[in-house]
């Protein structure tokens, strides 16, 4: 009883001062499960072996869900074993159990060997299966099984739509659309196209695949089955959809209309949507709003709210303004939020601050990240910073110290301020130098200041190697043809 009401310390209590039977276990066990304790839970598996106490169907379903949960793959196998020590290998609901087990710990070998070895698979085997390969990353597989379970003459239920719709959705491609489209007319005809999780997960399909207007469609279909989930979903797909960010704004306000309150992820994507389109005056408005809802939306615990605000500030020209939300919430700060500051300076030039800032942040300990560098280099490239090649240099090398590998993003913007500054040669040899294949804006960049400073030879080289890579840079002869020019 304690445990079905969330009082699992109570639970635990009353199960230590009896005597530990299965029956007490297995209640103990789902009482773990059920709230979310499935550490706990395993350790009370292994509990159990060492006392003697044998395991029945329900504790290993238990069990199994646990692992589950934890992805913890060494320890499903630990209880996948203990599964056929008991005799429960062929249990058609343990089987389905532990193919889901296997999915969600990464091990889709392995679930796919326990799926072929099932002579009768229901709805749940195939599902169980399909998003298991959807949970990894192979959503094309997972569409291919949710098709061949139909020729197997099994009819989808509510979860089957679910688990495609989410494969489409991870896959979001416009190919995927079409197959996207199909599972739709399918839903339909099962009468689940107005369910609260289905259309939800339709909703987020059209979204991933680029069709917001399919996406508002079905938002309007559900009418009353739709809750904030399906509200956000729309938001946030049109706020970050280049050009609908204001749709994006006016479905926030419908929202207020309808009586339903918006809640974190709502105002996130409202104020993306404002840094966006430098809507100042509407995302002042959303952060009045913010305020008022006090302790519910405070930004020391909410710190995307926070990364939002100082982001939406810094993008609409008040450097001030941002860095006074960072301060109100530094103390309970991580990377991206001293990343947003920063990135706020940079982009305004104000290029000493963000160093500051920068040193500042490895001082309190906060660990820099890729954006982080990224930042700081692209502001050496494009702010009035004294002696920016040695201080760019300086923080390149120290990437190293803190652990983060180069990216393609941080050699162009060395390169790029070599180019600017007229040191071709270190900008050319840092080029060939590069891990990676040097992309098309590291070499017109190049091309570009050799038109500057009249390097025709080089430039002609820097031409022939973008040609090479790609025939159809049509920016590359442009900018030869005006290095000649510049030269006679």
């Amino acid at each position: 009883m304690h445990g079905r009401c969330g009082d699992v310390e109570a639970a635990r209590e009353a199960y230590e001062s009896y005597a530990k039977d299965e029956l007490g276990c297995t209640s103990m066990f789902a009482a773990y499960v059920q709230n979310h304790k499935f550490g706990r839970a395993l350790g009370l598996f292994r509990r159990m072996q060492l006392e003697g106490i044998k395991p029945n169907k329900v504790t290993f379903l238990s069990a199994l869900d646990a692992c589950s949960n934890t992805g913890d793959a060494s320890q499903a196998k630990t209880v996948h074993g203990c599964v056929v020590d008991a005799g429960y290998e062929t249990d058609h609901e343990i089987g389905n159990a532990r193919i889901s087990m296997y999915g969600k710990c990464g091990s889709l070998e392995q679930a796919r060997k326990l799926f072929d070895m099932k002579t009768y698979k229901d709805v749940l085997t195939w599902t169980g299966m399909a998003g298991a390969y959807a949970r990894n990353k192979e959503e094309t597989q997972g569409l291919k099984l949710f098709k061949e379970m139909q020729l197997n003459g099994i009819k989808p239920n509510k979860v089957a739509f679910v688990v495609a719709l989410d494969a489409c959705a991870n896959s979001g491609s416009s190919f995927v659309l079409s197959q996207g489209r199909r599972l739709h007319e399918q839903v339909s005809e099962s009468g689940l196209e107005r369910d609260t999780a289905v259309g939800n997960c339709l909703i987020n399909m059209y979204v991933s695949c680029g069709s917001l207007k399919d996406a508002r469609t079905q938002l309007e279909k559900m009418e009353n089955q739709k809750n904030l989930t399906s509200w956000n979903t729309m938001v946030c797909g049109l706020a970050r959809s280049s050009g609908h960010e204001e749709q994006a704004l006016d479905l926030i306000s419908l929202m207020d209309l309808e009586g339903v309150a918006p809640d974190v992820i709502t105002f996130s994507s409202a104020l993306e949507a404002c840094a966006s389109t430098a809507a100042l005056a509407r995302g002042q408005m959303i952060h009045a709003r913010i305020v008022e809802s006090g302790d519910a939306l405070d930004l020391h615990t909410n710190l995307v709210l926070g990364t939002c605000l100082v982001n939406l500030y810094g993008k609409c020209g008040s450097p001030g303004r941002a860095r006074q939300v960072f301060e109100e919430i530094r103390s309970s700060g991580d990377t991206v939020l001293w990343n947003a500051m920063i990135g706020a300076y940079t982009r305004h030039g104000r290029v000493g601050e963000a160093v500051e800032l920068f040193q500042a942040l490895v001082v309190e300990g906060v660990a820099p990240d890729k954006v982080t560098f990224v930042s700081i280099l692209a502001g050496f490239c494009h702010g009035c910073h004294q002696q920016e090649e040695a201080a760019a240099a300086e923080h390149f090398l120290l990437m190293n110290e803190f652990m983060v590998k180069p990216g393609a993003e941080h050699f162009t913007c060395l390169i790029d301020l070599l180019a600017r500054k007229g040191r071709l040669l270190e900008a050319e040899e840092l080029l060939k130098a590069m891990p990676f294949q040097p992309q098309g804006i590291n070499l017109v960049s190049l091309l570009a200041a050799c038109k500057r400073y009249q390097e025709v030879e080089r430039a002609e080289s820097t031409a022939e190697f973008i040609m090479k890579l790609d025939p159809t840079q049509a920016p590359a002869y442009v900018l030869l043809s005006d290095v000649y020019a510049a030269a006679a």
